[in-house]
């Protein structure tokens, strides 16, 4: 088997995870958290800070400081934490959310399951394996086939190179969602590294005729296909990545960087062998 492991494991590749663009955003505003909104006195500092954090969360932050020691409802903690991940401090944010879920007295279990899986979302953002999967872990006691949460717990998985475990919850997770293309490509991604590429190429042809972003996946596809031995078409699609994966200013996204490591190392390949 082939890998690129002196690349794949570096910090750039490692963070990479390749789910299809658009269909898996952090939301850690989507939530409002009922008990504050049907708490009058709270339920305005409520909606005003989770709007100030969106516009200014440094401002934020303060507000939700000052007004954390009158609150019980775990508003003041959630807003702190969605202003701390707006200043991309995404350790304290996590926490902030974790406290959020244990402290608060009154919130629904739903609501402490989307507050724990926050959590695991922001310990991903450091790159924290280990915490975002007690995160994730600690969601599904409420939620137990929550498939954002599955899907987060996966995730953890990968980062902390455990495929089998995080095959076994994106499977899970597509047992209830499998409408979702990102798990798909995840799940791809799980079958490849445990060298069931036939499988891998399979989740690969759905999702792309699915209509999902055609850049992670064939990115995937790549790393498929170097694997198999077939260094001219891994080559081709990661060529076909650094040529559409731009940012707005025209420089390559982080897919294309990955492409373009990927292919230097094909060609250090050829040359070492060259007689």
């Amino acid at each position: 088997m082939r890998t690129i492991q002196n690349h794949f494991t570096s910090s750039l590749a490692r963070r990479f995870v390749p789910v299809a663009r658009g269909t898996w955003r952090p939301a850690f505003a989507a939530i409002t958290l009922s008990v504050v909104v049907t708490a009058p006195a709270m339920a305005d500092q409520y909606r005003d800070c989770v709007a100030l954090a969106a516009q200014n969360p440094d401002a934020a932050y303060d507000f939700s400081l000052q007004w954390e020691s009158t609150d019980t409802t775990g508003g003041a903690l959630h807003c702190g934490g969605i202003a701390l991940m707006g200043l991309r401090l995404f350790d304290a944010a996590a926490e902030r959310f974790e406290r959020a879920a244990s402290l608060a007295t009154k919130v629904e279990d739903s609501e402490r399951a989307v507050l724990y899986r926050q959590a695991g979302d922001a310990w991903l953002a450091t790159s924290n394996s280990t915490k975002a999967l007690e995160a994730f872990t600690a969601g599904l006691r409420y939620l137990p086939k929550d498939p954002a949460l599955l899907f987060g717990r996966a995730r953890a998985h990968d980062l902390a190179e455990a495929p089998a475990a995080g095959l076994e919850d994106v499977n899970m997770a597509l047992g209830v969602a499998p409408e979702r293309v990102d798990f798909l490509v995840l799940r791809a991604r799980f079958y490849r590294q445990l060298g069931s590429y036939d499988l891998a190429l399979a989740d690969i042809t759905t999702a792309l005729a699915a209509g999902a972003d055609a850049i992670p996946i064939q990115l995937e596809r790549g790393m498929v296909r170097y694997e198999q031995g077939d260094l001219t078409a891994a080559r081709s699609d990661w060529q076909a990545v650094i040529e559409r994966d731009r940012r707005p200013n025209g420089e390559p996204g982080a897919a294309a960087a990955a492409a373009a490591r990927f292919i230097a190392e094909i060609e250090k390949e050829n040359a070492t062998t060259q007689p």
